[in-house]
């Protein structure tokens, strides 16, 4: 009997001392828990993030993109307290991006595509990518991850297709349809390879990615959107559908508007069945518009008192020429403003200030001031 209460009291005791080393542990590991809580909310309170955002610190790759796109209205977070710079990004979400980035143009077009509906918050975006051939065919595909090949895709179309040389890549084929997008996207520092032989095309990218890549994109300086054009597929094809000579042509980057909008003027550095032919082309919602173009004798000069293109004669003293257009640049189209002169016209620089100085057959004079601009050769580097 006594041995049993012997056991029993043992074992009595040896759960009561259980029962305090379980307490020890968990009040222990309660302690550490409270202790690490505190260091995260100390860390918190000296960890400098963007904006009311709590994951993305100033240290972050991606953080002046980040705020970047959010001053500018390109996207918010996914909460109140959170950008998810690591979740997946959409076809949908980089083109709304993309489409808010350039100023949210309107498109009024019919809607070409059998999955898209009005009430998408991406309708617009996938209008204007449709129209702006950064998108074809009849399924957006708005909910598709977005792979590194197809967002340089995007953007590269936008650009104007510029043409590039080397491809350093061993993962793109020099047939691919985005090759020439991405040796123009890490020839223009929006991103690079993922090693220095591999670009892996294939990868899906995050909404970090995403904002960097068009916060580098949105960089470009308009004279660089002007230079892109002229390498590229589409000046290529406006010169092949107007049967023009490139290596007659030279050009010109001014802002003829005065609108902080640069403008490419072209212009014939010899005659053409007796002519000179001139272009002029303006940026209008990301498009490339030819907003004017005419045969004529001379060149373009600029009227500072006008703010307007003179489409003149050959210039030259005492030479004998048609009359002097004035145009001013209205959005995308150019306006008449007066002509000055007539068939039996004098007219020279009369000095070194650029002064046009212009006499015709009812001894009328006129003087005003013109601008040379600087013309440079149009076909170096395709």
């Amino acid at each position: 009997m006594k041995a049993k209460k012997s056991i029993v009291l043992t074992m009595l005791v040896a759960a009561l001392c259980v029962s305090m080393f379980s307490t020890s542990v968990q009040a222990s590991v309660s302690n550490r828990e409270a202790d690490d809580m505190k260091l995260y909310i100390s860390a918190l309170g000296t960890r400098k993030t963007v904006g009311h955002f709590t994951d993305v610190s100033e240290d972050d790759w991606f953080a002046q993109s980040v705020q970047w796109a959010v001053e500018n209205s390109i996207t918010v977070g996914t909460s109140g307290t959170t950008f998810s710079p690591n979740e997946t990004c959409t076809n949908a979400q980089i083109l709304t991006f993309l489409w808010r980035a350039i100023g949210s143009p309107e498109v009024y077009i019919s809607n070409p595509f059998t999955d898209l509906k009005s009430s998408d918050y991406f309708y617009k975006p996938a209008l204007w990518a449709y129209r702006n051939g950064l998108v074809t065919g009849k399924v957006f595909g708005g909910d598709t991850p977005c792979t590194r090949a197809s967002t340089v895709s995007f953007l590269w179309r936008l650009a104007g297709q510029p043409l590039q040389g080397r491809n350093p890549f061993f993962d793109i084929s020099s047939s691919a349809d985005y090759a020439q997008a991405v040796m123009w996207a890490v020839e223009q520092g929006i991103t690079s390879g993922t090693s220095a032989t591999t670009f892996s095309p294939s990868i899906i990218c995050t909404r970090g990615h995403i904002v960097t890549f068009l916060y580098r994109f949105m960089q470009f300086k308009p004279q660089e959107r002007w230079e892109n054009f002229l390498s590229s597929k589409s000046y290529l094809n406006f010169l092949s559908d107007n049967s023009l000579n490139p290596n007659l042509y030279e050009y010109s980057i001014f802002d003829i508007n005065n609108d902080g909008t640069l403008e490419l003027l072209m212009q014939q550095t010899e005659y053409h069945d007796g002519w000179y032919q001139t272009f002029v082309f303006s940026y209008c919602n990301c498009n490339i518009i030819k907003v004017y173009s005419c045969y004529g004798y001379g060149s373009f000069r600029y009227s500072p008192n006008h703010n307007a293109i003179i489409v003149s004669p050959e210039i030259r003293p005492n030479a004998y020429a048609g009359s002097y257009s004035f145009y001013q640049l209205s959005e995308n189209h150019f306006d008449w403003l007066f002509s000055v002169g007539s068939d039996e016209l004098q007219s020279f620089y009369r000095n070194e200030s650029e002064t046009l100085y212009i006499s015709d057959e009812t001894r009328s004079e006129y003087f005003y001031d013109a601008v040379r601009f600087e013309w440079r050769s149009v076909y170096p580097s395709i």
